[in-house]
């Protein structure tokens, strides 16, 4: 399509659209006009309407104050003689209402009604000279005399639907004026009832003009902003008029049509004016202009022809000024979409991107690929703890040193291949080494990117306990698609964190089955049943002198799916994926419930240890919970301890370390378990709010060896100083035994004492404790 048909089909829509637009403007603005309007209409037939009912009311009200001043009715009322006043006086008052007019009404009665409801006196104007006094007006005339007013005003309906007004007025037949409450008996009321004819005429009209429903009420409405209205005709009497929604849509309907017609014939006119004139001076000059550019981009010509000095020589200029402008953006943001900022290492997206294609020719030649997933240990600590500005820091200058590693490594020989670095996410990066034949070559990369890590990391900022753990895939053997690769990379490097840290795995079909049983453990957590699969076992814990101290509550699972799972495979799972809470709470409460039994068992002053996850200490409310749980089972506070990892010290934060202070002022202990596995310092670690340290097994082995022994009394009696007890776990020989109790450790666990028991088990263990001869001590372990 030329640029000709493209301006045509260009400016007819958007002509058509600004006259629509206009027209509906228009529309918008008329129809608001016409709204406003009608509404006003309304409004003064509603006041004529009130206007002509007031009338009425002001009618009935003069005459029958006239009637009920005039010497006529006083005669009738004062006369004894029925005869007389039947034929004489009732002529004369007839003669008096006669004077009335019937030019407002088809209908006008008068009546004087007695107590017990019978008319005394009945006159009517109407067509029909035979009417009676209808069931309605004595309906309003029993309603007056039983609710004991003395005048009124009603708006009724009669039986064919006509609108009658009804004035009453109750009259002392002595003094002709309203009567006291206690002379009501001498009294007659009366009663002036009139149709409203006119009325009932201008509200049909009303009705018939605007399709309108109407509506009596007791009291007035809220303001609506609907099309309606509303008049009081009576006190507590008011009528409310709602036109129908097509009365106003009626009258736009012209008004739209009349609009879209002018719309559609102004734009079409405008449009064949303007597309002739764009066509002469603008589609052609620019259809010259399209064909340089196209020649520009294909490289036919080196610039534009800008030498007309028109707008469309001007245009060219800008053109090529933009040409050039869109070039040089276009290579930095390719940079910037295709490199980790940070870094400037390729980021994921073009890493796969680079990845999809060597495997493509991998596939083709029958080449080697291998990938490698690297995660920097500890970063996180690093980064929490001396600030973004030394993790971003140290990231770049990781990613400088692995890029000239990886470069002199596939530098070293032809058969080295190539390689190429990128950093996928936070501190994690990948390395695809292609082309290459010595099949050792991944493994040799891996061991020459451990030593830049040995002792931790050190560059100008200085040194940081950050190791890495390296998982390597390799095609065609685990994996045919960049997503298998990575994804299996990405299991043998959490294999290599899980063996600890610092070092390579590769990736097997044991590491698969692992993954597939780490992913079956998740599902049954999910699922478990607590009360039937989770259960409690109790290691003792004993104090230097061989009495128990108390013991710690330990989580078993037997799954009815995967058998007996360790607490150290399904805890980290629970961790990871948020159901630690639920695992931790089922614990306090089961603890708490066994420890009536326990006391029973090792003394009343024993302490229960009660392992929870660190991740508690994010939850807000576990302070509330441990709290409620104390109450429910009335265990003393001070009698519990709770234990966290050393981990927790790590990510600590103000509100682990205010919930921490909360816990303790329940009264609850605090316990940091398993310390020395981790990296926290021992300083910072007794900055903590807690009361005891449990040194871990590992921790204690170490110590006990001949080169670090002379350091296992300085670690005990720095937490002494503190103000720290000291727990020594996995105490299995009685030299380790004799070694800590000789280095000030308050407390000692372990198998040497005692195995994790559940409840029958550990009865039977501390009867036969206490049925030994001898006194308990630790040179007699039981």
């Amino acid at each position: 399509m030329t640029l000709g048909k493209r301006s045509a089909l260009l400016i007819f829509p958007v002509l058509l659209v600004s006259y629509l637009l206009v027209a509906l403007a228009v529309y918008y603005v008329e129809r608001s006009s016409i709204e406003r309007r009608e509404q006003a209409r309304l409004s003064n037939n509603l006041t004529e309407l009130r206007a002509t009912f007031s009338v009425y009311a002001s009618f009935v009200d003069s005459y029958l104050f006239a009637i009920v001043e005039s010497e006529a009715l006083h005669q009738y009322l004062l006369e004894q003689q029925d005869r007389y006043r039947e034929h004489a006086l009732g002529s004369r008052l007839e003669a008096a209402l006669g004077n009335l007019t019937r030019r407002r009404s088809d209908y006008l009665s008068f009546s004087l009604i007695e107590a017990d409801g019978t008319p005394a006196f009945f006159f009517v104007s109407s067509d029909n000279p035979f009417r009676e006094l209808s069931a309605e007006e004595q309906a309003v005339a029993r309603s007056a005399w039983q609710s004991g007013a003395l005048s009124g005003i009603e708006l009724i309906e009669t039986a064919d639907g006509t609108p009658m007004l009804v004035q009453y007025k109750l009259i002392d037949r002595r003094t002709f004026s309203t009567p006291l409450p206690t002379q009501r008996d001498h009294s007659v009321l009366a009663q002036i009832a009139i149709e409203l004819n006119a009325f009932e005429a201008q509200l049909d009209e009303i009705i018939a003009t605007y399709d309108a429903a109407i509506d009596y009420g007791a009291s007035a409405r809220p303001v609506a902003d609907d099309f309606s209205g509303e008049i009081r005709l009576l006190p507590g009497h008011y009528l409310r008029i709602q036109p129908s929604p097509r009365y106003i849509e009626q009258r736009l309907d012209v008004m739209q049509q009349g609009l879209l017609i002018g719309a559609l014939v102004f734009a079409l006119s405008c449009a064949l004016l303007l597309m002739w004139l764009m066509r002469r001076y603008v589609t052609d000059p620019v259809s010259r202009l399209e064909q340089q550019l196209n020649d520009l981009m294909h490289g036919q010509r080196t610039a534009l022809e800008t030498g007309t000095g028109d707008e469309i020589g001007r245009l060219a200029l800008r053109f090529q000024q933009l040409y050039d402008q869109l070039n040089d953006a276009y290579r930095r943001s390719r940079q910037l979409a295709e490199h980790d900022p940070l870094t400037g290492l390729p980021n994921r997206n073009h890493f796969y991107e680079m990845a999809v294609r060597e495997l493509k020719l991998a596939s083709d030649n029958g080449r080697r690929v291998a990938l490698l997933y690297i995660d920097l240990d500890h970063f996180k600590f690093v980064n929490d703890k001396y600030g973004h500005s030394v993790g971003d820091a140290l990231l770049k200058s990781f990613a400088q040193r692995a890029g000239s590693l990886l470069q002199q490594e596939c530098d070293r020989s032809p058969g080295a291949g190539q390689g190429v670095l990128a950093r996928l996410a936070g501190d994690e990066f990948a390395v695809l080494l292609y082309r290459f034949v010595e099949p050792d070559h991944p493994q040799q990369l891996a061991s020459r990117l451990l030593g830049l890590v040995r002792g931790g990391y050190q560059f100008e900022m200085g040194r940081y306990p950050v190791t890495l753990s390296i998982g390597i895939a390799r095609y065609p053997e685990d994996g045919h698609t960049i997503t298998q690769l990575i994804s299996n990379a990405d299991t043998a490097m959490y294999q290599a964190k899980h063996g600890g840290k610092n070092q390579v795995a590769f990736y097997s079909q044991k590491l698969a089955r692992q993954a597939r049983w780490a992913l079956e453990i998740e599902h049954q957590l999910k699922a478990i049943n607590f009360d039937d699969e989770l259960f409690l076992t109790y290691m003792p814990v004993l104090d230097a002198q061989g009495r128990v101290e108390g013991c710690e509550a330990l989580l078993r699972w037997h799954s009815p799916v995967l058998g007996a799972v360790g607490p150290d495979q399904f805890i980290p799972i629970a961790e990871r994926t948020g159901l630690y809470s639920r695992i931790d709470r089922w614990v306090v409460q089961q603890a708490l419930s066994d420890y009536e039994t326990l006391s029973r068992l090792l003394g009343d002053d024993m302490t229960l240890a009660i392992n929870v996850s660190s991740a508690e200490l994010t939850v807000t409310d576990f302070d509330q919970f441990m709290q409620e749980q104390l109450e429910r089972s009335a265990v003393p506070a001070h009698r519990i301890e709770v234990e966290m990892t050393e981990t927790f010290g790590v990510d600590a934060s103000r509100q682990r370390d205010r919930l921490l202070r909360q816990l303790r002022a329940l009264g609850l202990r605090i316990a940091i378990d398993d310390f020395g596995t981790g990296y926290t310092s021992m300083m910072q670690m007794l900055e903590y709010p807690v009361d005891k340290l449990k040194l871990d097994r590992s921790f204690v082995e170490r110590l006990m060896e001949p080169s670090n022994r002379a350091l296992l009394k300085p670690v005990i009696a720095l937490a002494h100083a503190r103000g720290l007890q000291v727990t020594a776990e996995g105490v299995e020989t009685r030299e380790q035994a004799d070694s800590l109790i000789a280095a000030g450790c308050d407390l000692l666990q372990g198998y040497l004492f005692g195995k994790p028991m559940r409840l029958s088990e550990l009865e039977l263990w501390a009867r036969k404790r206490a049925a030994q001869s001898t006194a308990p001590n630790l040179e007699q372990p039981v």
